[in-house]
């Protein structure tokens, strides 16, 4: 008998830690509720990548806070939102079924645009206070997120 594996949905998490946490710099504390608040919201499978990116002063503790996630740091403006967008740059979108980007800025709406042409859901995990109206449009769903230091 052949039998084929049933497919997997499988999730391309980009997260903006300093978004999140709603600060330039990320304490150790705050890295931590950030995941907990994430995983809770929209928990990771076993098949799903994750990528957290800071400023390099935030990295341990984005280390620290996200075990088996790809941690990516670059300071400046923009820092962080460059190292996810150039780390999802690196991966074919169609590996993937649902793109999840954890931040408010507007920066990822050509990749968005982008996962939706290859067929992905988009979901967008942000502080809709911090959010323009027309970015959340972009997304199929949208997990409010209130940054945890603001």
């Amino acid at each position: 008998m052949n039998s084929t594996p049933a497919h997997t949905h499988r999730q391309l998490r980009l997260v903006d830690l300093e978004n999140l946490a709603g600060a330039p710099v990320v304490t150790m504390e705050d890295a931590a509720r950030v995941a907990r608040l994430l995983e809770s919201a929209l928990p990771l499978g076993a098949a799903d990548l994750q990528a957290v990116a800071t400023a390099h002063v935030s990295g341990f503790a984005a280390k620290a806070a996200f075990p088996g996630a790809s941690v990516r740091w670059r300071s400046g403006k923009d820092g962080a939102d460059q190292a996810l967008l150039d780390y999802a740059g690196e991966l074919p979108l169609t590996r993937f079924d649902e793109l999840v980007i954890a931040s408010a800025d507007g920066i990822f709406a050509g990749l968005i645009m982008q996962a939706r042409s290859a067929g992905l859901a988009v979901t967008l995990v942000a502080d809709p206070k911090r959010a323009s109206r027309d970015y959340l449009a972009l997304a199929d769903a949208v997990i409010e997120f209130p940054a945890v230091a603001a």
